[in-house]
């Protein structure tokens, strides 16, 4: 399973493991996953902005407007090439960055 899925999944498991910290339980992993879906969704998104011409862009805050929001964005983005790539490979740069983050925190103790 890629990261993004994990992430579109919202598979805790794979994140936890993703970031290093699968010995987590409880609170402290349901408080760790829910930052992490909320800092990768933005890569997400951000990454989606970036890879969008102006009409696909208009078209896209337009889609978010809208009760079938998914569908529609999902059509836009579907005609983008390589953005699956560009999305896929910002979450695993972002885990690993968020994994160094924690390893160097590990170090200070």
């Amino acid at each position: 399973m890629t990261k993004t899925q994990s992430v579109l999944d919202k598979d805790s498991k794979t994140i936890l493991e993703a970031l290093g910290v699968e010995n987590l339980s409880g609170r402290d992993a349901e408080e760790v996953v829910s930052a992490a879906l909320d800092h990768v969704n933005k890569v997400i998104l951000e990454t989606v902005v970036l890879s969008l011409d102006e009409k696909q862009l208009v078209d896209f805050k337009a889609a978010l407007q809208k009760e079938t929001f998914e569908e529609e964005i999902a059509a836009i983005t579907a005609k983008v090439p390589g953005l699956a790539d560009a999305i896929e490979e910002a979450v695993q740069k972002e885990f690993l960055v968020l994994r160094a983050a924690k390893e160097r925190l590990d170090l200070k103790k």
